[in-house]
């Protein structure tokens, strides 16, 4: 679509990563600048901008021939995007509780019925936006504009994964089981609990993950 406000860079520059983050441009999906530019209705001015700030982002890469690639995440990034989220939401699972107020709770319970309605028709790329959908809420609930912005980023870098958790066998009633605690510590306003909850339901994802990554690269 053809930007229609703000500045054209930032604009096709905004659209671009998103289409990276929500996998509609691929891992190995080729940026060159004459047909973005034509994509986009503009001229090939802003778009070399725009592919000069990705290409120094960890978005795309240059390949052996110096083409602009869409770039994969790699094991490595995989386990160290669970790292930092397992301390990121323990954190805002703690403020979200000390922050509770009825309206959160209602907010926590009606995103953990979509997750269970996504689960009731088998639907994993839905079941995983909506748990996403669930710990956002937390965030939000923190009250912390800046926490809230770290965790938006580290969403962003799990949907760039091209797999999720909740395709294992077992995971989903798991998950379904650990939002209800976080559900009921989040209400009570218990916050020691809920950061211990939040942490251990994320070292679960994450030991899900890495007999994920070990199994395809046995």
């Amino acid at each position: 679509r053809r930007p229609e406000t703000g500045s054209a860079a930032d604009l096709i520059h905004d659209v671009l990563v998103r289409a990276i983050i929500d996998g509609e441009l691929p891992p190995g999906s080729r940026l060159v600048e004459e047909p973005v530019a034509i994509a986009f209705g503009v001229s090939r001015t802003p778009v070399r901008e725009v592919l000069t700030r990705l290409s120094t982002s960890s978005f795309v890469k240059r390949d052996d021939r110096g083409a602009l690639r869409v770039r994969g995440v790699t094991s490595e990034q995989i386990l160290d995007v669970y790292a930092v989220r397992t301390a990121l939401e323990g954190l805002s699972a703690r403020l979200a509780a000390m922050a509770s107020n009825p309206i959160l709770v209602a907010e926590l319970k009606h995103a953990h019925v979509l997750l269970k309605e996504a689960w009731d028709r088998h639907d994993v790329r839905s079941m995983s936006e909506q748990n996403i959908a669930f710990h956002a809420v937390i965030a939000r609930g923190t009250r912390n504009a800046m926490l809230l912005r770290f965790i938006d980023e580290i969403h962003d870098w799990v949907r760039r994964i091209p797999s999720t958790t909740l395709s294992a066998l077992d995971r989903p009633r798991r998950v379904i089981q650990q939002h209800e605690q976080l559900i009921e510590a989040i209400s009570n306003r218990d916050a020691d609990l809920a950061e211990s909850l939040a942490r251990e339901h994320m070292q679960d994802a994450e030991a899900v993950r890495l007999a994920m990554i070990t199994a395809t690269l046995g």
